[in-house]
């Protein structure tokens, strides 16, 4: 009985591999779109360690470049505090906001699914956050975060339970070299979780950001609004 109790403790879960793509629309106040830019890639996800590889950006109709300072990415998903530091990040250019909101933004599905699990259809809980620390370009501060439990569904042969989320009202502010963003985020969606494994089949998310962004020694800064469409999926 030992020997069968060893072996089954040495057996490790297969890893699991997601696709993330979003996209930033960014416009004025009235509705005039400025730019269009979508960053995509492929992570290996697991409990102890994420990696990444296969990113790229694509700004308008331009054909996708790769960010390939993410290649081989990897980091511990539960080491939060860690996760808040430019250390962590030392390999990114100062610049690359969007390719840490990727990062950011699937450990934030992880966390959501793991909080959420039980919730019962119209059930309704907090989840706790505030203040995030953006690896040295900033701060992230979440007003209140709500889940829902939606129910049961059947996702890609995968017998699903479904959950939302959204928080309105928090402030962001992003310093960058060369760039100043002061503001405020709505962002919501839903998560699609395996039943049985526990694995994220489809998360979507949608992110309204409107702030004063003020670029390099300017006096005065431009009110600008960016929009975020991002969905990451069980491969």
């Amino acid at each position: 009985m030992s020997i069968i109790v060893l072996a089954l403790s040495m057996v490790t879960a297969p890893p699991v591999h997601h696709h993330f793509e979003c996209e930033y629309i960014t416009s004025t106040t009235t509705g005039q779109i400025v730019n269009r830019k979508t960053v995509e890639g492929d992570v290996e996800t697991g409990s102890k360690r994420e990696t990444w590889n296969n990113v790229t950006v694509a700004i308008g109709q331009a054909e996708a470049k790769p960010m390939s300072f993410m290649d081989g990415f990897a980091y511990d998903p539960t080491d939060k505090e860690a996760l808040q530091k430019p250390e962590t990040f030392k390999g990114f250019p100062a610049m690359a906001v969007e390719a840490k909101n990727l990062v950011w933004d699937t450990i934030m599905f992880e966390s959501f699914a793991k909080s959420g699990k039980g919730l019962a259809p119209a059930e309704s809980k907090f989840y706790k956050s505030g203040d995030v620390k953006l690896a040295g370009a900033g701060t992230f501060t979440n007003n209140a975060i709500q889940l829902t439990g939606l129910g049961t569904a059947k996702l890609s042969g995968h017998d699903c339970r479904v959950m939302k989320y959204d928080a309105f009202f928090n402030k962001v502010e992003v310093k960058t070299p060369g760039m100043h963003l002061d503001g405020r985020s709505h962002y919501w969606g839903e998560i699609w979780v395996d039943a049985k494994g526990g694995e994220i089949v489809l998360g979507t998310l949608y992110e309204d950001v409107l702030g004063d962004l003020t670029l390099g020694d300017a006096k005065t800064s431009t009110t600008i609004n960016v929009l975020r469409e991002g969905k990451i999926t069980l491969q």
